[in-house]
């Protein structure tokens, strides 16, 4: 998106499909999905993706 000012700017999604679908992100954390991890990502403004497919567990 383009601010008024002509400048780039991010948008957080609002809301995630409910579809559960597991992922493992590189903080260590089980989010519900691939969208949830993105979305708690960019409102946190941290760096964090996805490690592996599947809940954290004991990793």
């Amino acid at each position: 998106m383009v601010n008024q000012y002509g400048v780039a700017t991010c948008q957080c999604p609002h809301s995630c499909a409910p579809v559960v679908t597991p992922v493992c992100g590189t903080d260590k954390v089980t989010y519900e999905s691939r969208c949830h991890l993105e979305k708690e990502a960019c409102v946190m403004q941290k760096s964090i993706t996805v490690a592996f497919v599947g809940s954290c567990g004991k990793w």
